[in-house]
């Protein structure tokens, strides 16, 4: 028997979180590989791939951030020769982005099948902890499956191109029994040990049920842990992850967005300009999950939220705090509306505080807690202290724009009688026009000048 055999198994039998088909490709790379065959490392990239790894880049503030190809827990051969994604590299590479002033929003370029276990429960929590902090969204750029979706449900939003495909939830080990070959040539393995499961589910002889058991929970253990981490990323009960979310199989675009695994169907390119264009992500806009914290609290089965449904909820209500703060009243820099709108951050920094003080204590909101945040936020359809606050000075902004136009006819003179050589010098546009202190306008107007849209 050669060592390539030895280094194949090992590869193979760590649990994975990736496409079948995408392991037996790898297996065959890497048994050509050590068995002495050089491949060149594109020629490899396009073989297990059919791509070539992206770039790193950068398009203005708005960092594009590549999850490429299969991804293991650290560099090795395989991340060098085939392109393959560190999860410990892509971590670091991600960490400085955040901390980064220059970049105002992170976009995860995601073309990959998934990859060993290890390492991406730790790279999907880090991504998740760092929401809030600027918009990271991630696109399928056209393949998120497994280990992939277990990182990019992380992001703020999920987006999949209209041809591209998400899902593969699940994990597998594989085990090779080559006691037959060996019998058949004759060759007999003696294995001396100490510890009673020291040798289990070794190659050399048939694999026994209690060794199946084991490698079987062992798989499960990730399976949970990748359940509970897509269904606190996307905000949502793991049974709903379990039964609703493909069940390990690949989603197109349009169905991933209908089963609630992604935001929206986007291209790569339509993305990175929304970005630019500052339209966050639909997730910090609180629109993932349409039931708020206070819909969900008031359930009629009587029964406290679970520290798992705690969690995600309160993930929700940051957004929807995010949301309401990023808020913005046009023609709200008044004297009139200055207090009003202080009023509505200092109600929004109590909710915020409310929040991360039930948070810190891992614990739902007490009664008085829930009642306040209710009355700060509403319920349902009751418009909350916030809402109330949001009408009226809507209702001074739209009075005031309506007694603008009001004066402006009343002061204005008609085309007709004024004459043609004063009409070029006496336009101005609306948005200069609107600079103008009210005195200057009503100037302005008596003098003959035009506002044009």
């Amino acid at each position: 028997m050669s060592n390539p055999n030895y280094i194949l198994r090992a590869f193979v039998e760590t649990p994975w979180a990736i496409l079948p088909g995408k392991l037996a490709a790898l297996a065959e790379i890497v048994a050509r590989h050590v068995s002495g065959e050089k491949l060149d490392a594109d020629e490899v990239q396009t073989r297990i791939h059919g791509a070539v790894r992206p770039p790193e880049r950068r398009v203005n503030s708005v960092a594009v951030l590549p999850l490429f190809g299969t991804i293991f827990p650290r560099a090795n051969m395989m991340t060098d020769v085939s392109g393959a994604t560190s999860a410990e590299r892509f971590g670091t590479m991600f960490s400085q982005l955040v901390d980064d002033p220059t970049v105002d929003a992170i976009v995860l370029d995601v073309d990959s099948p998934g990859g060993q276990a290890g390492g991406i429960n730790e790279l999907s929590k880090t991504i998740f902890d760092a929401r809030g902090r600027k918009p990271i969204v991630a696109v399928a750029n056209h393949f998120m499956a497994s280990a992939a979706y277990w990182i990019g449900s992380a992001a703020d939003e999920l987006v999949v191109t209209p041809s591209g495909e998400v899902g593969s939830i699940g994990a597998f080990a594989v085990h090779e029994d080559i006691s037959a070959a060996l019998a058949k040539d004759g060759i007999k393995i003696s294995i001396i040990k100490d510890g009673k499961y020291k040798a289990e589910a070794n190659p050399y002889e048939a694999l026994s049920e209690e060794a199946r058991a084991a490698i079987q929970a062992r798989v499960s253990d990730v399976y949970s842990a990748f359940v509970e981490a897509v269904a606190r990323n996307r905000g949502i009960e793991s049974a709903a992850v379990r039964n609703g979310f493909g069940e390990g199989r690949m989603v197109g675009a349009y169905q991933a967005v209908s089963l609630g695994m992604a935001d929206r169907v986007e291209t790569l390119t339509e993305t990175i300009d929304r970005l630019l264009n500052k339209n966050v992500p639909s997730a910090l806009a609180g629109n993932r999950n349409n039931a708020s914290i206070t819909d969900q609290q008031n359930n009629t089965d009587g029964q406290a939220p679970t520290g798992e449904e705690n969690q995600s909820r309160f993930t929700q209500e940051r957004a929807r705090l995010a949301a309401e703060s990023e808020k913005e009243f046009q023609g709200a820099n008044i004297m009139n509306l200055r207090e009003l709108l202080k009023q509505r951050e200092s109600l929004l920094a109590r909710a915020t505080e409310l929040v991360e003080l039930a948070d810190k204590e891992n614990r739902d909101f007490t009664d008085e807690e829930r009642k306040e945040y209710q009355e700060i936020l509403g319920v349902g359809e009751t418009t909350g202290q916030i809402g109330a606050l949001d009408a009226k000075i809507e209702q001074i902004i739209a009075e005031r724009e309506k007694l603008r136009i009001a004066a402006e006819k009343k002061f204005s003179t008609p085309v007709a009688e004024k004459p043609e050589a004063d009409h070029s010098s006496k336009i101005m546009k609306r948005t200069e026009f609107d600079k103008l202190s009210d005195k200057d306008r009503m100037s302005f107007i008596k003098s003959g000048g035009r506002v044009e849209d």
